[in-house]
């Protein structure tokens, strides 16, 4: 299924330039990369934030419990765009505003009790915190995606 590996090895084997947050990072607690890296684009965000989930599904399904905690708290701890491309993103959700940043705060929760069953050894608890993680990700993606994409994106 997958294999056995830390999280500093999967970050260092990610076949694409990781951004200058994932190499900061490895080895750091959350608040301490984020602080000492140049902000990143939410497309750069999104896609660590996807590979984390990835890496995070076959760490809990190998019992790898201190990856699962250290890939949870980046969840939710994730860095922010740029303040530019910030409010780029907040004019494309408009009067939505307040809803995608619940999202974004449901998701943060979510990961740190992701992160707290990690740190128990609970796998119940951590299954049921992740399917959390994922249906806040989803949830914010339906609602927003397509028109935050346009509005940063329009040419694609």
């Amino acid at each position: 299924m997958f294999p056995a590996m830390t999280l500093a090895a999967f970050l260092a084997g990610l076949p694409a330039a990781p951004t200058p947050a994932a190499i900061a990072a490895v080895g750091q607690p959350p608040e301490t990369a984020e602080a000492e890296t140049a902000p990143a684009t939410l497309l750069s965000i999104m896609r660590e934030l996807g590979e984390l989930l990835q890496h995070t599904a076959g760490a809990i399904a190998l019992g790898q419990w201190d990856d699962v905690d250290a890939a949870a708290r980046r969840i939710a701890d994730h860095p922010t765009p740029a303040f530019a491309e910030k409010a780029r993103v907040m004019r494309a959700v408009g009067a939505g505003a307040g809803r995608f940043r619940a999202h974004d705060r449901a998701v943060h929760d979510a990961a740190l009790v992701l992160a707290d069953a990690a740190r128990r050894r609970d796998a119940a608890a951590a299954i049921g915190a992740f399917a959390d993680v994922q249906s806040g990700c989803l949830e914010c993606h339906q609602a927003f995606r397509d028109d935050i994409r346009r509005h940063l994106h329009p040419a694609d």
